[in-house]
């Protein structure tokens, strides 16, 4: 991200959507810049502002949906940026690039480090491949989570006699293209695509150690040989 701000973030102005967890607004923050922090959770932001207390951090929380912001200002920021699984959120993602285009400074840059589209087509288990869905079905999806599982099972396969006790849940799968596509109809320039895969075992396991480092190794975990994070770096013409 340095790379992209010039001089550096000392100062500066950024706005992060969907900040969830807020570790991406606390990092910005102790490293001089001047956050907003937006999601559509009051829960997540009342919790995030009870710890910048603590810590001693001044970051500014704003509720609201991501793709309709009414409340701040166009052209105020230097940076807009947005981390790890927001995008499964977002319905409509030509209104949401409309928005960070609409905030940015000109010149600014908007920063995307979310899960890769790659990974969104498969059933949980590492040590196999099995598609619950193509790629290209892509769009909001009904699913369906029980406190038994993590699984997400598409409505459409669930029984109403399956369905009877679940939660039902709105998540969404974009195609890269589709992606890219919004972003750059919605003027923003695209400067920067980088796919990575990820090195750390848990990821595809909650609380797994150094002896599980075999769910990095595609040949016994097929889709650690998929590309795990997409980041995407555009920058608002001046």
């Amino acid at each position: 991200m340095r790379q992209y701000m010039g001089n550096g973030l000392l100062g500066k102005t950024a706005c992060v959507l969907g900040s969830g967890d807020n570790y991406a607004a606390f990092a910005l923050a102790g490293m001089g810049t001047q956050v907003t922090s937006v999601d559509i959770s009051q829960a997540q932001l009342d919790v995030a502002a009870e710890r910048a207390a603590e810590l001693g951090v001044d970051v500014a929380f704003v509720q609201g949906d991501v793709t309709n912001l009414p409340m701040l200002a166009g052209g105020v920021f230097d940076l807009v940026c947005s981390t790890n699984g927001v995008m499964v959120w977002i319905t409509e993602p030509a209104a949401y690039y409309a928005e960070a285009h609409r905030i940015l400074k000109p010149g600014g840059i908007f920063l995307s480090h979310d899960i890769h589209p790659f990974q969104r087509p498969w059933s949980a288990p590492p040590e196999s491949l099995r598609m619950l869905k193509p790629y290209f079905d892509s769009g909001p999806k009904e699913w369906l989570d029980t406190p038994e599982t993590c699984e997400a099972v598409l409505a459409s396969e669930s029984s109403p006699e399956e369905r009877q006790g679940r939660v039902p849940t709105f998540k969404c799968h974009w195609t890269v293209s589709e992606l890219l596509m919004a972003m750059l109809d919605a003027g923003l320039e695209l400067v920067h695509i980088l796919e990575e895969p990820d090195t750390n075992p848990g990821f595809w396991l909650s609380g797994a150690t150094d002896e599980d480092a075999d769910l990095i190794d595609w040949q016994k975990n097929p889709r650690a040989g998929l590309p795990v994070w997409l980041t995407l770096v555009a920058t608002k013409r001046g």
